[in-house]
């Protein structure tokens, strides 16, 4: 069984994975969280850029990853591997006895290994979070707390997100250590694409979503469009409820990065800062007939106040997502993801 630490001692993290999600946003954010973290350990399958990365936060390089687990100074695993490897890494590092693995997104590949990694949870007393960092902004949160007090679900609920490359923040966020090794060429048809807009894109405001709407538990798509280079139109309908999805990258600087929420007498909003930088917190708005709410940017955004509630967890002072939570945020996606690209390459989403 898993321990809970200690209150004011470091807690020691190990990453997997040394590139952009690490270099740009869990350094930066532990390195401002110094008081309650120390990153112990790196392992990525270039040694040389695990070696490099470790460097600049005074971590060692693991030469494995057994290695990285067998160390008892980490106390707590960041996978940031491709997502094919997800399962099997989280799986052994709660049974390494690991307190916490924090998941990028998505969580796994299939639904049987989102199960895998639940059953494990419950084995071992490991906790496991998913880098969904929207759902640690303060905006959300008060977005969240508002709609909950309604007696009126929304029935209309919207993302939007349209982004810049995410290279180009990753220029901004932090310094080139050594080159990325080139990826291998890779065959994409549309329907792939649409999965791989979903799975990477829309899996940041999916789990808020999903927590908006009544029933989650079968979403169906009536309609979904992708757009080239790198996007998506979705229409989809959960009971009575629905919800409009779009994204799009493109080549101008300009983000925008929104969710709302509107019933018919009532509507939340919420904007958020572009993943990758570390500007504070969102903004969000809840107005009525009588009035408008609203909570202005803070100064620690959603990756801030995930690293704080992974400290709080592993401290015993606040209660980790259940793993149920964490197969379901994950099924709602994977069925929209599914369902999406099955329309693309029937030519029914065209």
């Amino acid at each position: 069984m898993t321990q809970v630490s200690e209150p004011n001692r470091l807690l020691g993290v190990g990453i997997v994975g040394s590139g952009l999600v690490t270099r740009s946003i869990h350094l930066p954010a532990l390195a401002a969280l110094a008081d309650d973290f120390a990153v112990r350990a790196i392992w990525d399958l270039h040694a040389d850029l695990a070696e490099a990365t470790a460097r600049t936060c005074g971590a060692c390089a693991a030469p494995t990853y057994d290695a990285m687990l067998a160390d008892p100074a980490v106390e707590a695993v960041v996978i940031g591997s491709p997502p094919a490897f997800h399962a099997a890494q989280t799986i052994a590092a709660l049974h390494a006895g690991k307190a916490m693995v924090l998941v990028e997104k998505p969580l796994c590949a299939t639904l049987a290994e989102a199960e895998a990694i639940a059953r494990a949870a419950r084995e071992t007393g490991g906790m496991v979070v998913v880098g969904a960092m929207h759902l640690f902004d303060p905006a959300w949160r008060f977005m969240a707390q508002q709609v909950k007090a309604q007696y009126s679900p929304p029935s209309l609920v919207r993302s939007c997100i349209i982004l810049p490359p995410n290279g180009r923040f990753d220029d901004w966020a932090s310094e080139v250590i050594l080159p990325m090794p080139a990826p291998a060429p890779a065959q994409r048809t549309e329907a792939m694409m649409m999965y791989g807009a979903i799975m990477g894109l829309a899996i940041h405001d999916l789990p808020l979503v999903r927590r908006l709407l009544v029933d989650a538990s079968s979403p169906e798509v009536l309609h979904a469009v992708r757009l080239a280079p790198f996007g998506y139109m979705l229409t989809l309908r959960a009971g009575d409820q629905m919800v409009d999805m779009f994204a799009f990258m493109h080549g101008h600087w300009r983000p925008e990065w929104t969710l709302s929420a509107t019933a018919p007498d009532w509507q939340a909003h919420a904007e958020f800062t572009p993943s990758f930088v570390m500007a504070g917190s969102g903004q969000a708005s809840f107005a009525t007939p009588a009035q408008v709410t609203s909570q202005h940017p803070l100064a620690e955004n959603g990756y801030a106040g995930e690293w704080r509630a992974i400290a709080a967890m592993m401290r015993g002072e606040a209660p980790p997502p259940s793993p149920d939570e964490i197969v379901q945020d994950f099924a709602f996606a994977l069925a929209i993801a599914e369902q999406a690209s099955a329309m693309i390459e029937k030519g029914a989403g065209q």
